[in-house]
This record gives C-alpha cells, sequence and structure tokens, in this order.
C-alpha cells in the first residue's frame, strides 16, 4: 500500500471506466496523502442537488446517463483546483473521473494549472464481465450520493466482497433509501 514516505506528489488523475474502483481507492488513499479526493461525478451530482446554474446545465444529461459537455466539466474541475490552490490544508488532489475524453484532457492541458501536469496517472481496468455484473450491483443514495456495492465477486484472480449497508436499502450516511444510478443501467 502507498504510504506517504512512497509519494510526495500534487496531482494525481485516476482514469478507469465507470465502476472500476477509481473513486473507492482515491477515497482511501487522498486522506493518507493528505489529498482532496476530487469526483467529477460527485461533483456534479452535488451542483444538481444544490440548483446552481451548472447543475441546471448539467441535469439534463446526467438524468439521461449522459456526459456533461466538457467545457462544463473543466469550467466546474477548474474552479475546484483554484479553491484548493489557494488553501494550504492539503498537499494536493486527486482527479477521479476527469477528464474522461481526450477533448477534456486537451482542454485542460491548455489551462496549465497550478505547475502543469500531473506527477502520476493511474488507469484502473476490470474485465467487462466484472464491471458489467458490479454496475449492474451499485446502488446509490438519492440524498446524500453514498454509494454500495452489492456484487460479491469471486472468480479468477478477482476477490471484491460487496461493499452492503448495515441496513438493507437504507444508506450509512443519512438513513434514505438507496437505488439504482440511472447511468449505471445495463443494457445488452
Amino acid at each position: 500500500f502507498v504510504t506517504t514516505t512512497q509519494v510526495s506528489m500534487k496531482k494525481v488523475l485516476f482514469l478507469g471506466a465507470p465502476g472500476v474502483g477509481k473513486g473507492t481507492f482515491a477515497k482511501r488513499i487522498a486522506p493518507r496523502l493528505n489529498l482532496r479526493h476530487l469526483s467529477a461525478g460527485e461533483l456534479l451530482r452535488g451542483h444538481v442537488k444544490e440548483g446552481s446554474a451548472l447543475g441546471r446545465l448539467a441535469k439534463p444529461f446526467l438524468d439521461k446517463g449522459l456526459m456533461v459537455p466538457s467545457e462544463h466539466s473543466v469550467t466546474m474541475m477548474k474552479h475546484e483546483v483554484s479553491k484548493l490552490q489557494a488553501s494550504s490544508r492539503v498537499n494536493g488532489y486527486i482527479l477521479d473521473g476527469f477528464p474522461r475524453v481526450l477533448e477534456q484532457a486537451q482542454m485542460w492541458s491548455d489551462l496549465a494549472l497550478g505547475d502543469g501536469n500531473p506527477e502520476l496517472v493511474i488507469n484502473i481496468s476490470l474485465s467487462r464481465s466484472v464491471l458489467v455484473h458490479k454496475l449492474a450491483s451499485r446502488r446509490i443514495c438519492g440524498a446524500c450520493g453514498d454509494n454500495y456495492n452489492l456484487a460479491d465477486i469471486r472468480y479468477g484472480h478477482y476477490d471484491m466482497p460487496p461493499m452492503l449497508p448495515k441496513l438493507e436499502g437504507v444508506c450509512d450516511t443519512c438513513g434514505s433509501g438507496l437505488v439504482r444510478r440511472g447511468s449505471h443501467r445495463v443494457s445488452s
């Protein structure tokens, strides 16, 4: 496992398909390195919940499980990183799920935030069959956005126990009901 003595970076990118574990890894590693976890998806859903201008722009896309236009995602991430640069409370950030496409990466690079490129880019991958199983079993709290996974995947070299709520169908954090996220509906 990574320790703070092994890594002295400020900018980390976690890339990979939805459901691969980017957020799970980022949430576990960020506190150990005093980095802020910036999840593009969580930030966008937060804007929708708040009813901000960005949230109103993003909502129709998120409701349909579509990607929010790059200019909006890049602007949002630029704003979040600028806030971090003004803070001395963290050593940097982990970007989770951003950039999602080459256009976003180019736009991000053109902005040259901070001192430029990330120190580390990690591409996390899983087999398609495992991803489909995980996404079909994923549940999210409709109120606070916490994620759970009902899948118990144990075959081949995969050993991924489920991440279950303490009470079936109920969020551990806020007590609201869990739902299947629209963007994670699996079609054949």
